[in-house]
């Protein structure tokens, strides 16, 4: 009877423990992405899978919107692109890729509390097309783990 005891009470340990991470009680990382697009703007706290429109620079010229990276968590957020950025572009289905990681975060381990900033550069074209891609932020992130913002910006001809 004592070894049934045991077991049974060590069997509702492991569920609890479960359930707390389950539900959110255990410690966990949780990516927030905030940008400010110029110097002295306020910071907006990013929604994934937003928009962010870097508008239309004359060809040649760029635009630079920097983000920053944070994690509001519990636990070390663990960024999992290749460095070393540890942030990347994606779907940009244009010759030209326009945009470009000008500035990635320094390490792939963001301890809670803590923040990286990110600089995406776009890069004014002179053609009439409307270039797209996605920042993609892969991490350990539970509820965003592949958290991406939608990269907008327009060639020096479009209308």
């Amino acid at each position: 009877m004592k070894r049934f005891l045991m077991i049974a009470m060590a069997a509702l340990a492991v569920l609890v423990l479960a359930s707390c991470d389950f539900f959110g009680f255990g410690d966990s990382p949780e990516l927030q992405v905030i940008v400010r697009a110029n110097p002295g703007e306020t910071p907006a706290d990013m929604a994934p899978e937003l928009e962010i429109d870097f508008g239309k620079p004359v060809a040649g010229e760029h635009v630079d919107v920097v983000f920053t990276v944070k994690n509001v968590g519990t636990a070390d957020l663990i960024l999992e692109a290749d460095g070393p950025h540890f942030v990347e572009i994606v779907d940009q289905h244009h010759a030209e890729e326009p945009f470009m990681v000008l500035i990635g975060a320094d390490t792939n381990t963001i301890s809670a509390g803590q923040e990286v900033e990110v600089t995406i550069r776009f890069t004014g074209q002179s053609t009439s097309t409307r270039y797209t891609a996605k920042l993609l932020i892969p991490s350990n992130d539970k509820e965003h783990p592949n958290y991406f913002l939608n990269l907008v910006g327009d060639g020096e001809g479009f209308s």
